[in-house]
């Protein structure tokens, strides 16, 4: 699921779940929670949810290019 949030500025913000999250790394759910759990990827909890922000979703893939 995916979800629109604002942030502070009242832009709207992009909010990916685990299986959006994998479809978008091209990794499977489970690698993406590996990720999550070894802190590599900033995780949003609302309630129950587990959601990640795209913009840290880029930032993460910025940083392993660089780190390539």
């Amino acid at each position: 699921m995916t979800a629109r949030k604002r942030d502070l500025t009242g832009e709207p913000r992009l909010l990916l779940d685990y299986q959006h999250l994998a479809h978008a790394l091209s990794i499977s759910v489970a690698q993406a929670k590996e990720l999550a759990a070894a802190g590599e990827l900033v995780k949003v909890k609302i309630g129950a949810r587990v959601l990640f922000d795209v913009d840290d979703v880029k930032a993460y893939i910025k940083r392993i290019k660089s780190a390539a």
